[in-house]
């Protein structure tokens, strides 16, 4: 008998052990998945709040630097200290500097591309830099932006002529840009004070031109605007033939732009005040070239961290706040129309953000694909980039960018 109750009471203890160790299981079971949720819940945490601060370091950076660029570009063209290729080939000496820099620095891949073809597309990416500098002296910033901001234009014309198909949606933007143009100039009522200086003196004579100068450019501007869509044709294909990486590029581009400069400087006299002109205007000439530079660099970030789509907005949005600052710093003022166009002009950018093939769904159209879209996703960073060349956004990515 007592053996029969030992026996129970052994089993009893030894059950009892059991759940014991199973409960101590269960809470250890319990402790981990607490555990795991807490660093799965951290990590989402610390991954927001790295997304968070990369959104915000890339928006501050674009803004920050083409801002400036604009702006320091606005007050040199005024004050007319340096001549237009002196300027050019200072700049773009610098510029093929800081691309040297920058690609030791990224350790981005070298490659071989015939010079032939490189000193042509560096003729036209300085037909178009220089052309745009020339304009400043005959319209103010405002008009320039404006115009710059149908780069997409001629590269379209272009993508159109070497067999290229966009989606109905460019076409739509295409349109609406040139409408918000031409409200802006039409709004320009007497072309002599229609836009005035009247805070900052020193560039008062810069606004004040007549019909013909405005006229003339006008002319210079299409013309720097038919070689931005030449030029963007033939990075497009570099990128896409020599693999060859952007700020490599960037740095031939601009001693080709040098060089060029360099025949332009000795042709128009301008060599003789070269030597006045960099002692007067160092510093300046340093932050417009390292603010180019350096915005550069962070649209290929937003670029690689959030998409295209991302990079125009933040385009667009440096573009609004230097219209803003070349008003309130320099004293423009802009009639009705003049403001009607912008705020066109800036719809129509926003044209390319909308996503119509969504909306589309429902019928049975087809909306052609890019040839620009269609790229292996092996080229990587190159597909976002030939998506940004169609919006407005592409004008900042170029390797020979123009502010």
């Amino acid at each position: 008998m007592l053996t029969l109750l030992d026996t129970k009471l052994s089993k009893c203890n030894a059950v009892s052990v059991e759940e014991s160790d199973q409960d101590v299981a269960l809470e250890k079971s319990l402790q981990e998945s607490r555990q795991c949720n807490w660093n799965w819940w951290r990590e989402i945490i610390i991954h927001c709040d790295h997304k968070r601060r990369d959104f915000l370091c890339c928006f501050l950076g674009i803004l920050i630097t083409f801002s400036t660029n604009g702006f320091v570009l606005e007050k040199v063209a005024s004050h007319r200290h340096i001549g237009e290729f002196s300027l050019t080939f200072m700049l773009c000496g610098l510029n093929a500097l800081f691309a040297l820099g920058i690609h030791r620095f990224t350790k981005e891949k070298s490659a071989c591309a015939p010079h032939k073809q490189i000193s042509v597309l560096g003729f036209f990416a300085f037909g178009s830099t220089v052309s745009s500098v020339i304009a400043l002296r005959y319209m103010n910033f405002i008009t320039r932006i404006l115009g710059k901001s149908c780069k997409a234009i001629p590269i379209m014309v272009v993508g159109r002529w070497f067999g290229k198909v966009y989606r109905p949606e460019k076409y739509l933007s295409i349109c609406i840009l040139c409408i918000g143009v031409a409200i802006f100039l039409v709004g320009t009522r007497n072309p002599k004070v229609s836009i005035i200086g009247t805070q900052n003196t020193s560039s008062s004579h810069f606004n004040q031109v007549e019909p013909r100068n405005l006229l003339f450019g006008m002319i210079t501007l299409l013309v720097s605007l038919g070689c931005d869509g030449v030029t963007g044709a033939m990075e497009d294909q570099f990128f896409s033939t020599f693999q060859i990486g952007t700020f490599h590029l960037m740095y031939f581009v601009n001693i080709w732009k040098c060089c060029f400069a360099a025949i332009g400087v000795i042709l128009t006299g301008e060599f003789a005040r070269v030597h006045e002109s960099v002692e007067s205007s160092v510093s300046t000439l340093l932050l417009l070239s390292a603010s180019g530079a350096l915005g550069q660099v962070f649209v290929f970030l937003t670029l690689s961290k959030f998409g295209a789509l991302t990079t125009s907005i933040f385009g667009t949005c440096r573009k609004v706040v230097s219209v803003i600052v070349s008003v309130l710093y320099f004293g423009h003022i802009l009639s009705q129309k003049q403001v009607a166009g912008l705020l066109i002009v800036f719809s129509g950018i926003g044209i390319n953000w909308i996503p119509f093939k969504t909306y589309f769904r429902w019928c049975d159209f087809e909306f052609p694909q890019d040839d620009q879209l269609c790229i292996e996703e092996s080229t990587g960073l190159l597909g976002e980039l030939e998506e940004t060349l169609i919006v407005d956004a592409m004008e900042s990515t170029s390797p020979s960018y123009d502010p």
